[in-house]
């Protein structure tokens, strides 16, 4: 104590000399020291915050962190510009018990600063937050109390250091300043261990170098990757970012995760290189790649992915939404290998933290996937795979698995265009190089060369008031038949129905929600859209069951009405509509567990007509089309990738050869015999994508 007071003296005097000298003569200023160590300022086993702070805040360019015989035990740091932090070897910054309440706490950060160095001396320093006890009340939940939070700040250096244990991300690289990214930034030698939600997290960087790092064992708030380049808006960037000798390894995550869906082809080129680095045995895919479908989402750039490592994780490669509008996806000297044929992972019973495990059996996920998600409207691609080696187990199981697949899972089907090169799969003494190109890739995914439909656009209802009036009158009368029980459509994550009143018309319906695994039941989001286009949300009354609520809308004008239904990741369906609510099958349907016979409504006009239905491996369904006079026309069965039914068309136009017979068509949902009957979907193309 003596001497934490002498030094709190110390600096007193100090200060007050300073004060004096600058009073006798106004227009100098003091000279800052160049050098400070931090214990000058005092030292306190029990909390060091004031002094550390104190040796900060002194203005010196250099501030050492000297060894003590305890840890430095902090609340809260802010650092500044012009500044290098130095930990001596051995040094221990560690949070303090019971602090870090608020959610947003973090051990260090730094916002709109320049010019900021943290590193470690020798074998190098640690930083440690206290991650389980963020678990437990009274803090509350989160996943933002950081090691280190650098935030539209430029030229910054961190080197030499292990960070454990925190509440959030071991480094987040992320905006202080609206538009402002983070610049100039170099991770060196950087042990991110245990964090509760990824070694790394970068949200927006111009500039990123990151070297002969080891992110690990992450586990505790998803998605608990190695590192996640994850922007937050659309005004942020992943720009020139190198990595070199990284290891991601043992994350319950994925190693290398890029999610994109936030950016669009407005913003800055996307541009990543990943070389000499290695992926092992994480929970999710080695590298993970996604953006958002849709129009205005073709991110300028390029990644490439060179001379890696991909070991043993519990997913190989997976590249959602990777179309040939994006920037390309290359994959240069890349050794694969999957969980089976990882000599070093644990067995399926074996744990390689307290917290997961890695199976070891075989996935067509193990390998390559490249997958369109439901919002996908471009056709995949953009990717070339240059000297890539696939290495899986030796068992005659394991040639049944395919190690690289195409899940085209958009709602009008995109396709694939542009892959390049060729995958050598390795089983035992056994190799086979596949081809990519053309002919090849037609024989390997023959479910992709289907004939697109042009989808029919639902908000020409209320334009086209000849095809209303058929549509609203056959609907009408498909209601009015007494046909026995009515199939029931589950609807999964949200749907939109679709119902016709005229002006003055009071219309009633429930929306009856089914809860899918432990996931929580919530009331329904419910918002309409009338035929003039103003949406507004619906105030529901709950039904005693709790699983039911019933709304009332009066129709202010005629038309076709909209409603939006939201339930999260659970089911629902219609119930005691007052008019018939018919369920919108575009963009994809997600449904779950749904058996039995539903209707489409072909108008006379409609000269092109089609239907997808997919699953996977696992979840599977059965699907039977059956045209208006009860013909099948169509059958698919134990459906695991993409089922496409379309007309018959002319060779030489390309064209339907007559168009769809009007009416009402038939589809018919079964249990699979191979698989289970879970989620599936479902879209409808060229015709007005409503069923009942």
């Amino acid at each position: 104590m003596r001497r934490k007071i002498r030094a709190i003296l110390t600096s007193v005097g100090i200060w007050a000399a300073t004060t004096a000298s600058v009073s006798a003569n106004e227009p100098e200023k003091a000279a800052l020291p160049e050098r400070v160590v931090a214990s000058s300022f005092g030292f306190d086993a029990a909390d060091s915050t004031a002094f550390l702070q104190a040796a900060i805040d002194s203005g010196a360019r250099t501030v050492v962190v000297d060894k003590q015989d305890a840890p430095w035990t902090v609340t809260p740091l802010t650092l500044r510009s012009d500044l290098e932090l130095v930990l001596e070897e051995g040094v221990e910054i560690v949070a303090k018990a019971g602090a870090f309440r608020p959610k947003g706490d973090c051990l260090t950060r730094a916002a709109n600063v320049e010019n900021l160095t943290i590193r470690g001396e020798g074998t190098g320093a640690t930083l440690r937050m206290r991650k389980p006890e963020y678990w437990e009340a009274p803090y509350e939940k989160s996943e933002w109390r950081h090691g280190i939070s650098i935030l539209s700040s430029k030229n910054v250096k961190i080197e030499n250091l292990r960070i454990a244990e925190t509440g959030g991300d071991g480094i987040y690289l992320g905006v202080a300043t609206r538009g402002v990214p983070c610049r100039d930034v170099v991770i060196r030698r950087v042990d991110c261990v245990a964090n509760n939600r990824q070694g790394i997290s970068v949200i927006s960087v111009d500039g990123l170098l990151i070297e002969d790092c080891v992110l690990r064992d992450t586990f505790g708030t998803a998605p608990q990757s190695g590192i996640d380049f994850e922007p937050n808006r659309e005004d942020e960037q992943i720009s020139n970012v190198v990595m070199r000798r990284v290891l991601s390894e043992n994350n319950a995550g994925d190693g290398f995760q890029f999610y994109l869906g936030n950016l669009d082809s407005d913003g800055p080129e996307t541009t990543v290189e990943i070389v000499d680095c290695r992926a092992v045995r994480n929970r999710g895919c080695g590298f993970y790649w996604s953006a958002k479908g849709g129009p205005n989402r073709a991110l300028p750039g390029k990644t490439l992915v060179e001379n890696c490592e991909l070991l043993g994780n519990g997913r190989g490669i997976l590249a959602i939404n990777k179309t040939t509008a994006c920037g390309p996806l290359v994959f240069r000297d890349v050794r694969l290998t999957t969980p089976s044929a990882d000599a070093e992972a644990p067995n399926a019973d074996e744990q390689t933290t307290p917290f997961f495990v890695i199976a070891k059996t075989p996935s067509t996920g193990a390998g390559i996937t490249l997958r369109a998600n439901a919002d996908g409207t471009e056709p995949l691609g953009g990717v070339a795979f240059e000297n890539v080696e696939i290495v899986d187990a030796d068992a005659p199981e394991n040639e049944k698995t395919r190690l690289f697949s195409i899940y085209d899972g958009s709602g009008d089907g995109c396709g694939a265009e542009e892959i390049s090169g060729a995958l050598r799969i390795v089983r035992g003494e056994k190799t086979t190089e596949t081809r990519l190109d053309g002919e090849n890739f037609d024989r390997l995914f023959p479910e992709l060369a289907f004939r697109r439909v042009a989808p029919f656009d639902l908000e020409r209802l209320n334009a086209d008031k000849e095809a209303t009036a058929e549509l609203v009158d056959a609907w009408r009368s498909k209601a009015a038949e007494k046909d026995g029980k009515r199939s029931e459509l589950r609807v999964r994550n949200g749907g939109v129905g679709w119902f016709y009143a005229e002006t003055g018309a009071d219309v009633s319906f429930a929306v009856r929600l089914r809860r899918v695994g432990r996931y929580e039941l919530t009331a329904p989001k419910v918002a309409l859209t009338p035929p003039s286009g103003k949406t507004a949300n619906l105030a529901g009354e709950a039904a005693e069951d709790g699983v039911s609520t019933r709304f009332a809308v009066r129709a202010e004008e005629s038309g076709w009405f909209r409603i939006a239904v939201d339930v999260g990741a659970n089911a629902f369906r219609w119930e005691a509509e007052s008019t018939p609510i018919l369920t919108a099958a575009r963009p994809a349907l997600n449904l779950i567990g749904t058996t039995g016979e539903f209707w489409i409504c072909v108008p006379k006009n409609a000269s092109d007509f089609g239907v997808r239905v997919s699953g996977d491996d696992a979840e599977r369904v059965s699907a039977t089309l059956f045209d208006p006079n009860g013909n099948q026309v169509w059958r698919s069965e134990n459906i695991a990738g993409i089922a496409t039914w379309t007309l018959p068309v002319d060779e030489k136009t390309g064209r339907p050869t007559a168009p769809p017979q009007p009416g009402f068509w038939r589809v018919r949902f079964e249990k699979p015999t191979v698989g289970v009957l879970e989620d599936f979907y479902w879209t409808i193309q060229g015709v007005p994508a409503l069923v009942r």
